[in-house]
């Protein structure tokens, strides 16, 4: 037997060794999940990896994002961005904080951060953008795809 599913592939299971808030992007290597409610330290809890969020972005100049435009996961500044490298330009909106991670659904754990640089200093893409978003708007909608 070569493989086995375990799970629907939505979710993943992530237990931080800090609290992590609901909302909070979590960066594990290559993979952004979101957590939809608060996660205790050391305590087994699920991160979104699948559907459309509301995700912070900059705000000001250069900041404008397409519908359709690759989004990419800041960790520096806590927000998304359509660069895959380097920060954000624009003045930050908000991040979080939150890290470690035990595994998902069946495959080794790696370790993550959220709101943390990855040490790669290249953007983790998150998805596309769903809905423009203009200059001023602290918000992207995007569908996660990894």
């Amino acid at each position: 037997m070569q493989a086995v599913k375990v799970a629907s592939g939505d979710m993943v299971d992530y237990t931080p060794s800090s609290d992590v808030a609901a909302g909070a992007v979590v960066l594990q290597g290559d993979l952004i999940g979101i957590a939809l409610q608060a996660i205790p330290a050391n305590t087994k809890g699920a991160l979104a990896v699948q559907g459309v969020f509301d995700i912070a972005k900059a705000t000001g100049t250069g900041t404008a994002v397409t519908a359709g435009a690759l989004v990419y996961w800041d960790a520096t500044n806590g927000v998304a961005t359509t660069s895959s490298s380097g920060s954000s330009s624009g003045s930050s909106s908000s991040g979080s904080s939150g890290s470690s991670s035990s595994g998902s659904s069946g495959s080794s754990g790696s370790s993550g951060s959220s709101g943390t640089s990855s040490g790669s200093g290249a953007n983790k893409l998150i998805g596309k953008a769903v809905a423009a978003a203009a200059t001023t708007d602290a918000k992207v909608r995007v569908r996660l795809s990894q």
